[in-house]
């Protein structure tokens, strides 16, 4: 069972907001030190709780203070190439949502056109469509051509491997009984040599010495 995503939004409820900064907090810290063991990086954090008399540091003073260090001694461009602030990452996020919802109406369009072109096919009139909709039509059309032909390519592609195989086939059965054939009758002529009244016998040459 999938669990119910949570809804990003500020806890009105002061008691539910303390209760939920704890156990987030905890989380957080815990994600650090996996994300230290597991990846060998080194990382710092640094959270001011609202009602905290001081910030509370991990892993340790002396820890954030040589992460920090470290930090700066990075080239300006190395330290900022990945920084996110607030105002950034709100501006990914507004970008990230207007593209999806780019994609959605795209999509929604796509399937409209679809519905369209299926009404076209039983005999209903295009009258009444602006020359926008009939261009998206055509598309739709276009693309739907393209796909019959890449799928009748494949098909024809597959048919003609299978036929390409079948003499291989065909040529190592044909070999095979060849093969039996001729050991058949190396078999046979030594037999028939054997019984040959005319080749004269070992106690013959004996009997005549």
């Amino acid at each position: 069972m999938t669990r119910e995503k949570v809804k990003l939004a500020y806890i009105q409820n002061d008691q539910t907001r303390k209760l939920t900064f704890k156990k987030r907090k905890k989380g957080l810290l815990k994600k650090m030190s996996e994300l230290t063991i597991l990846c060998d990086v080194q990382a710092c954090a640094i959270i001011y709780g609202k009602h905290d008399t001081q910030a509370e540091v991990w892993p340790s003073p002396a820890g954030v203070q040589r992460t920090y260090m470290k930090f700066k001694t990075m080239p300006s461009m190395e330290q900022t190439k990945k920084q996110l602030n607030m105002e950034t990452f709100l501006r990914q996020q507004i970008e990230k949502a207007k593209d999806q919802l780019r994609k959605q109406k795209k999509e929604n369009h796509e399937k409209e056109m679809s519905i369209m072109m299926s009404k076209c096919l039983t005999g209903r009139s295009l009258q009444g469509f602006n020359m926008e909709d009939l261009n998206d039509v055509g598309w739709v059309i276009d693309h739907k051509m393209e796909e019959i032909n890449r799928k009748m390519k494949k098909v024809n592609d597959e048919l003609a491997q299978n036929e390409q195989s079948k003499p291989c086939s065909k040529n190592i059965t044909a070999t095979s009984d060849q093969r039996q054939n001729d050991e058949h009758a190396a078999s046979s002529g030594s037999t028939h040599g054997d019984d040959d009244p005319t080749r004269p016998s070992a106690t013959s040459a004996d009997g005549g010495a």
